[in-house]
């Protein structure tokens, strides 16, 4: 179920930003705001990731809002994720180990 699951909720994610973004600027490395689904999309999963190529800045406080919490759900969502997976695999060994 996890394995389902895991990508359909970052996806999910991800587009919500996106277009919370759209809301806000987020410009290209010349100064210009980009616009369109896609690059908004972009910006958003690397910002999820926590990449941060640089190629694309949150412009205005609202956007940097935005980036901020969106790094650190991703960040506390992979380290969620890292936990859970471990806790599995823990408990997998133990049923192991008393069988």
């Amino acid at each position: 179920m996890l394995k389902i699951a895991v990508p359909f909720i970052v996806l999910n994610n991800v587009a919500v930003f996106a277009c919370i973004y759209m809301l806000g600027t987020v410009v290209d490395g010349n100064g210009n705001p980009i616009s369109g689904m896609w690059q908004h999309f972009y910006f958003s999963a690397v910002t999820l990731t926590t990449l941060g190529y640089g190629n694309l800045t949150p412009s205005g406080t609202f956007s940097e809002a935005i980036a901020t919490i969106e790094a650190i759900i991703g960040f506390m969502g992979f380290a969620v994720l890292a936990g859970i997976v471990a806790s599995i695999i823990l408990k997998r060994a133990e049923i192991n180990e008393k069988a």
